[in-house]
């Protein structure tokens, strides 16, 4: 055996014999338990992200997901993300025609953005973001976590005379 695949096989197990040794299966399964809050099983704690808010698509240079909303919708929030930001929109690159529309911005800084958004279905819009020339990924996550934020609903308060009484 070379020490290669000898190092593979003893990560392996490193890997998998805590979660043996608790005898029970659950402990194996990469799961978040929903009253704790955490994690289960030692290969979760180590690679799962599914506790990590909206997951979007990269391809390497953009972030991408899609909304139930209009493109029109979607461009207009968009700008207020980018002015929320304080990128400067530039109006000669940045076009918009029918289900589609490109804006390209800019930060003080000179950080570039890159916003797509397309109609891919009559009630989905696809929004691509790229910061940068050759595409930050945590930049760009940002940018659609501002806009998801935007466009949640606000909470419903409650007025004081709808609260329960405490006892």
């Amino acid at each position: 055996m070379t020490r290669t695949s000898t190092g593979i096989l003893l990560l392996t197990a490193l890997l998998l014999l805590p979660a043996c040794a608790r005898g029970n299966k659950e402990a194996a399964t990469p799961t978040i338990s929903s009253e704790e809050g955490e994690k289960k099983g030692t290969f979760s704690r180590l690679m799962a992200r599914n506790d990590l808010g909206p997951q979007y698509l990269w391809d390497g240079q953009w972030s991408a997901i899609a909304f139930d909303k209009s493109p029109e919708l979607m461009f207009s929030k968009m700008l207020d993300v980018l002015n929320a930001m304080q990128f400067k929109v530039n109006a000669d690159e940045s076009q918009r025609t029918g289900a589609t529309a490109s804006i390209e911005a800019t930060k003080a800084d000179k950080t570039s953005a890159s916003i797509r958004i397309a109609s891919k279905t009559p009630t989905s819009t696809e929004v691509r973001v790229r910061v940068g020339s050759v595409g930050d990924r945590t930049g760009s996550e940002r940018i659609l976590d501002e806009l998801q934020r935007l466009l949640r609903p606000p909470a419903r308060r409650t007025a004081p005379s709808d609260a329960p009484a405490k006892r």
